[in-house]
């Protein structure tokens, strides 16, 4: 039986020479990933040949939908200074994000990498609290998974 592992050590880096090969910044204290919204568009395809009274659909486009991530604010973290600039830029912008090695994989953890525009970041400041950011990465394209070893 295997066990779920935490996502402490997990990393979202974060392209900032394109190389070859290509160099990612990592972003600091970063708390929290999600991957949310994606979805595979459909198409209703049923007609007068359809068996039944069940609709038919075939699948059309996929949508990779985003990650959404937030943490710490350090306003010196060149990553997160990275992730500013991406945003204001505008600019579609490699991302990968490596989780923590399962104690399976000796080497790596899984990796997912992808392009996105940022679509939203936030700073979040309470004078009782941490500053912290969040921001909304939009996925373009497919996400690339491999696999930790």
């Amino acid at each position: 039986m295997s066990k779920a592992i935490s996502g402490k050590g997990t990393v979202l880096g974060i392209e900032t020479s394109a190389g070859p090969p290509p160099v990612f910044t990592n972003l600091v204290e970063v708390k929290t990933f999600q991957f949310s919204g994606g979805k595979n568009d459909t198409e209703d395809v049923t007609n007068s040949d359809s068996t039944g009274r069940a609709k038919e659909f075939i699948v059309t486009l996929l949508d990779s939908g985003q990650l959404k991530c937030g943490g710490n604010y350090v306003g010196s973290d060149t990553g997160q200074q990275a992730l500013r600039s991406a945003f204001l830029s505008g600019v579609l912008t490699p991302f990968q994000l490596t989780l923590p090695k399962t104690p399976q994989q000796q080497n790596s953890g899984d990796t997912f990498a992808f392009s996105a525009v940022v679509e939203e970041s936030n700073i979040d400041v309470q004078y009782d609290k941490a500053i912290t950011w969040s921001g909304s990465l939009k996925i373009s394209g497919i996400i690339t998974f491999t696999a930790g070893s």
